[in-house]
């Protein structure tokens, strides 16, 4: 979300009531006026994109039409992608300044942001201690798509030495090849995951709630990616995400401690290979014998 130009939110959060009481989410905000243009330039791109469908109802955006071109600085093609937009020192205190960079998926190098999927592997692979990281599913192949950059990165981290803890919800098991993944993940040295399974809320069943839905990264305690992106090969090549990485050890600690929260959590269970994990009922209505929450 960007606001009047210089703020912008990256984060977890679809725009529903649900997101602010019954869904663990994580973004950042972010302001400097730099950082919130090249997200702008994708922004823009994306509505010019989009700009034929809306052309035929007489669509506009701020008064311009959906087939007009980019304002003056936006570019349209890679020839004009900005240089200067890679990375930015954001201030965090009056003493304290962070590197900011910034990633998408599908790639948008017109608004010089980085390819998300390449950002996630290469802190991965720089990675010399620790990688801990969250989200709500974790796969390798969706909707006809494969893709094992991630799951080959974060083999060869555990092969380095590196500990990897990699923390999904209970959706995973939902699907048979997403939770096989994970335990495949989880056979080998040096790699733990854990599965959250939140518990029903007390007023009632809230459909596609009650669920860990981050999506983050903290490498050696030092550098944090927080973004929209599922792991997967739809949301890296299908579907509009953003990513922002962030090199300050003061953001990693937050973000760090709030993985261990969940990690330790009494509802988070622990993955392996050899253990069977019974698919919990996500849906718009309550499963059999349980009450919907009426409060919305």
């Amino acid at each position: 979300m960007i606001s009047d130009g210089d703020q912008l939110f990256v984060g977890s959060q679809n725009f529903d009531w649900r997101a602010l009481e019954h869904i663990h989410e994580l973004g950042v905000l972010i302001r400097d006026a730099q950082v919130t243009g090249a997200v702008t330039r994708m922004f823009e791109m994306d509505w010019l994109a989009a700009g034929n469908a809306e052309a035929e109802a007489g669509s506009t955006h701020e008064g311009r039409p959906a087939d007009a071109e980019p304002r003056a600085g936006y570019g349209s093609s890679p020839d004009t992608a900005p240089a200067q937009f890679s990375s930015w020192n954001v201030a965090l205190s009056a003493d304290d300044t962070a590197v900011v960079q910034l990633s998408a998926s599908p790639p948008s190098r017109q608004a010089g942001l980085a390819n998300d999927l390449e950002t996630l592997v290469g802190l991965i692979d720089g990675a010399e201690r620790e990688v801990v990281a969250q989200m709500l599913s974790y796969s390798v192949s969706a909707r006809g798509l494969e893709e094992t950059a991630l799951d080959d990165a974060l083999r060869r981290a555990a092969a380095r030495g590196v500990h990897v803890s990699l923390l999904v919800s209970d959706w995973q098991a939902d699907s048979a090849s997403r939770i096989e993944t994970v335990k495949s993940l989880a056979a080998v040295p040096g790699i733990e995951v854990g599965m959250s399974v939140v518990p029903e809320y007390s007023g009632g069943y809230i459909s596609f709630a009650r669920v860990e839905h981050c999506k983050f990264l903290v490498a050696d305690g030092a550098t944090t990616w927080v973004g929209t992106s599922n792991w997967g090969p739809d949301y890296f090549e299908s579907s509009r995400n953003v990513g922002v990485t962030i090199h300050s050890s003061e953001i990693a600690e937050t973000v760090r401690q709030t993985f261990g929260r969940s990690w330790s959590a009494p509802h988070t269970v622990h993955v392996h290979p050899d253990s069977t994990y019974t698919p919990r009922i996500h849906r718009e209505e309550a499963p059999a014998g349980h009450r919907m929450y009426e409060g919305r």
